[in-house]
C-alpha cells in the first residue's frame, strides 16, 4: 500500500475484489474473476474525503482490511 499525494496504489495476492471505502460512504472498487484475478489497484482519493480504508476479498470470501488513513497523516 503506497500513497503519492491523493493517489493510492495497493498490491495483494490474487483476489476477487479490492475496495476503497471513504468517509463520505463512497466506495470504489476493482473486481476480477478466477481466470483473471486482481493483484493491484490504483485509486484517487476524493477531495472532500476525511479518511480512506481498503478491503481485499479473496475467492473464498475472506476479507483483509486496512486501518483508516486520514488526510492529515497523508499530507493531503
Amino acid at each position: 500500500l503506497t500513497f503519492d499525494g491523493n493517489m493510492v496504489h495497493i498490491e495483494t495476492e490474487p483476489v476477487e475484489q479490492i475496495t476503497m471505502f471513504t468517509s463520505g460512504k463512497k466506495t470504489l472498487f476493482v473486481a476480477g474473476t478466477e481466470d483473471a484475478p486482481v493483484t493491484s489497484a490504483d485509486f484517487k482519493i476524493p477531495d472532500k474525503t476525511a479518511y480512506v480504508r481498503f478491503d481485499a476479498v479473496d475467492f473464498r470470501g475472506k476479507h483483509a482490511n486496512t486501518r483508516g488513513f486520514f488526510r492529515d497523516e497523508l499530507g493531503i
